[in-house]
């Protein structure tokens, strides 16, 4: 985007020429006109611009460009920006999301609003929290800014496209005790059974419980390995192992298992299923059983409740769960009524009473 303005000096005084100011190709751009009108001014900044593309991009500039490819390059030119663990999210968030929505070969300039709102009512439908997705809708925001400023496009497509209203949180509740043994029931002969098993004796984000091989399932000491790879969508880089409830232990050593334990736990034709037969398969199960308005991401926060509930610390959930901070841990916990009843009913009020005293003491 090209922008002509006249500078402004000190005691609000404006220079009698217009200046010009342009980014391209992740460089910046600017300087003075020889005009003292703004038509003429816009005419010399766009020839400027011109000049500046084709030198910098090639006579091409204006032939099409992959939106995988855009984005590749965006995210390499702007890793110095960032932190590590940010940038990180974002490359992420484009082999977990982007492209698996987009494609590989999407041009960029294609991409229209109607695609981005798509993309958004995708990912609210797996069960993706709307502060996760504003988290990614941002990122593409910025990758379609970018696009403009560098030349590639001459309007961000995210015109008009509005993030999720934080107060549209589907996955503020648990599951009741009853509804989680009627999803089990419902599942007993689905092959997405184990994914109601894992999610539930586990509390793992829906996307690990996906990318999940078999040589990540240690049998011996009872735990299961979430591990960051290039074909799984973990939210942190950090390897973390996550316990093995027993009758998780039997459940999953009653299942068939592949030859190579490299193998997927939920495969699908190239690597993993992608994250919407999460939400298809959870919603076959749910109308089964018999269930309206749960999600996949209500196994987790059951998980956690479950543990707080039986007397796990918020630093052990913290852990269990991979959080970073113990705000993100809290959200997660749901206590009902019973609970906090059956909380203080366990305390030993006897202990702080005085002692009655001794029989035959003075008077």
């Amino acid at each position: 985007m090209i922008r002509v303005y006249r500078r402004r000096y000190p005691g609000s005084s404006r220079s009698a020429r217009y200046h010009f100011y342009f980014v391209l190709d992740g460089q910046r751009f600017r300087g003075a006109t020889p005009f003292t009108t703004r038509r003429p001014a816009e005419e010399f900044a766009r020839q400027r611009y011109d000049e500046a593309r084709e030198r910098l991009l090639g006579p091409d500039s204006s032939k099409p460009v992959r939106f995988a490819d855009f984005v590749r390059t965006c995210l390499e030119r702007l890793r110095s920006d960032v932190s590590p663990a940010w940038d990180g999210v974002q490359r992420d968030y484009l082999r977990a999301h982007f492209l698996p929505f987009f494609g590989e070969e999407r041009l960029l300039h294609t991409i229209r609003p109607v695609d981005l709102e798509r993309y958004k009512q995708e990912r609210l439908g797996v069960g993706a929290r709307p502060v996760t997705v504003n988290k990614e809708l941002a990122v593409l925001s910025k990758i379609f800014r970018e696009a403009v400023e560098w030349g590639r496009l001459r309007v961000s497509p995210f015109l008009g496209v509005h993030r999720v209203p934080l107060d549209r949180d589907p996955e503020t509740r648990a599951l009741l005790s009853e509804e989680a043994a009627r999803l089990l029931d419902a599942a007993r002969e689905d092959p997405f059974g184990a994914f109601l098993w894992i999610g539930l004796h586990t509390g793992m984000r829906p996307s690990e419980i996906l990318g999940l091989r078999w040589e990540d399932v240690d049998f011996r000491k009872n735990s299961i390995a979430v591990v960051h790879r290039e074909d799984r969508s973990v939210k942190t880089r950090r390897t973390r192992y996550v316990a093995v409830h027993p009758d998780l232990r039997a459940y999953l050593l009653g299942l068939p298992r592949p030859m190579d334990r490299s193998g997927y736990l939920f495969p699908g034709e190239k690597g993993p299923h992608r994250s919407r037969y999460i939400r298809r398969s959870f919603d076959r199960i749910a109308e089964r059983a018999g269930l309206e308005g749960v999600t996949p991401y209500m196994l987790r926060h059951t998980a956690a409740t479950m543990l707080a509930a039986a007397g796990c610390s918020l630093a052990q959930l913290k852990a269990i769960l991979g959080h970073r901070t113990f705000e993100s841990t809290q959200r997660y916990i749901h206590l009902t009524h019973e609970d906090l009843t059956g909380a203080v009913e366990r305390i030993k009020f006897s202990t702080f009473l005085p002692r009655e005293a001794e029989s035959g003491g003075s008077e």
